[in-house]
């Protein structure tokens, strides 16, 4: 594995079909439960998906659909997004030697969930 970045565009890849261009970035939200708290983050704004880090990052953020709502609220107004509703959220984390993927929209209305096995080259 090169970056992180190349980590998650070959896996998630798995899932979307699709060449990923994502860009690493943070941005700080304010929960009930955690306060305030840093989440590293992918965005691909061209195929609008975004792959939040739980896999290398322990996030303490529960993401119920309030905090996805909160969380999508801060990336739309920080990138400008004209419709975060069309975006796809992409929730990872470690489960064992696999992903657990939960691919969800802004207001958590489609859950999906994938276990992959993982391509760490």
């Amino acid at each position: 594995m090169k970056t992180k970045k190349d980590f998650f565009e070959r896996n998630i890849k798995k899932i979307v079909k699709k060449e990923l261009k994502l860009q690493e970035q943070d941005i700080e939200i304010n929960t009930v439960k955690t306060r305030i708290e840093l989440i590293p983050f992918l965005i691909d704004l061209e195929n609008q998906l975004i792959v939040i880090d739980g896999y290398f990052e322990n996030l303490k953020t529960f993401w119920d659909t309030n905090n996805v709502e909160i969380f999508a609220k801060k990336i739309k107004n920080e990138f400008e997004i004209e419709d975060i509703d069309e975006y796809q959220f992409y929730f990872c984390k470690k489960d064992g030697n696999e992903m657990e993927v939960e691919k969800r929209n802004s207001t958590s209305t489609k859950i999906f969930i994938y276990k992959l096995k993982l391509d760490l080259e």
